[in-house]
């Protein structure tokens, strides 16, 4: 069941122990007094066993009174401890036999966000064709709308528990790990961090200093991220980046802008023409242009709106 179900029953079962005991120890009493009645005359002390079990509250009030009788009559009654010991260890063992019934409930109640899906209902979330961004071009029906506010009312979902256990999972202190973390089958990925020499572009002087490498490691769909899936059809993803400050002056290319639409050259607010540089680093994946990246030297400003002293 959920953690927070697991809460509240775990509460309830700790209540229910000890009405039980309370309950227990009453009927306990009134066996005990009705086994001792008799007949026959009686001493003081007997009497006020009498009235002490026949009015007994719970067990603790009840050892209390009768360690407080054994200091009152061991002087004028004859064998005063031994006659109250029966009561006194039955008393006794009473609370410790429900104080470990209370420690040890939580131990039959078992709470875990695992949860097992059925083949059905197990899956992703199933996308439109096209996303709120082209709402300019694409008239959605009703049920594509819905779909798409599933989308991303779960992206922000996700992205919540991710950054909440990022933050929890991945301290500054490594031993201080919270009870969030027990949502994966692994806590947390450790990834090797290292400095190389080797710089990692042809033209090495491209490199101002040492190369740091992030290695994730072969990270197991299963073992790791908890997707269940038939051995043969797991896999194991691995990730290796490297980032190093660079000396990409050689590689720079400074190159005019597009005219505007009157043809006339585009400036900044300060009068300035504008103009590109591309950086030529290695051609970028997925895509034709042989630059890498393109910035240009405009330069902005933010004109104030007028306003009323009121």
């Amino acid at each position: 069941m959920p953690v927070q179900s697991g809460n509240v029953i775990l509460s309830f079962v700790t209540i229910l122990v000890s009405v039980c005991g309370l309950q227990m120890w009453g009927i306990l009493c009134f066996t005990i007094h009705q086994l001792r009645v008799d007949h026959q005359a009686r001493d003081a002390l007997y009497h006020q066993h009498q009235v002490l079990l026949r009015n007994s509250s719970n067990e603790a009030s009840t050892l209390v009174q009768l360690l407080k009788m054994v200091a009152a009559w061991r002087k004028n009654t004859k064998s005063a401890m031994r006659r109250s010991l029966p009561l006194i260890i039955i008393a006794t063992l009473h609370i410790a036999a429900f104080t470990c019934a209370g420690l040890f409930s939580s131990r039959f109640i078992h709470y875990t966000d695992k949860v097992l899906l059925l083949n059905k209902q197990c899956g992703w979330v199933e996308e439109p064709s096209k996303l709120l961004g082209a709402f300019t071009r694409w008239q959605p029906d009703e049920r594509q709308i819905e779909v798409t506010k599933a989308v991303a009312a779960s992206a922000r979902w996700t992205f919540q528990r991710s950054q909440a256990y990022a933050a929890a999972c991945y301290p500054n202190q490594p031993g201080m790990i919270s009870s969030v973390c027990n949502t994966l089958p692994k806590q947390r990925i450790e990834s090797k961090v290292e400095r190389v020499k080797q710089c990692p572009f042809p033209d090495v002087e491209m490199c101002k200093t040492h190369v740091l490498v992030l290695d994730s490691g072969y990270i197991n769909s299963d073992l790791d991220l908890g997707l269940s899936a038939p051995e043969d059809e797991r896999i194991s993803v691995r990730r290796v980046v490297s980032a190093v400050p660079m000396r990409a002056e050689k590689h720079m290319l400074t190159v005019p802008m597009p005219p505007t639409d009157s043809g006339a050259a585009p400036v900044d607010v300060t009068g300035r023409n504008i103009t590109g540089q591309a950086y030529f680093l290695g051609e970028m994946v997925d895509t034709n242009r042989s630059w890498t990246v393109a910035i240009n030297n405009a330069t902005g400003g933010l004109i104030p709106s007028p306003y009323a002293m009121l």
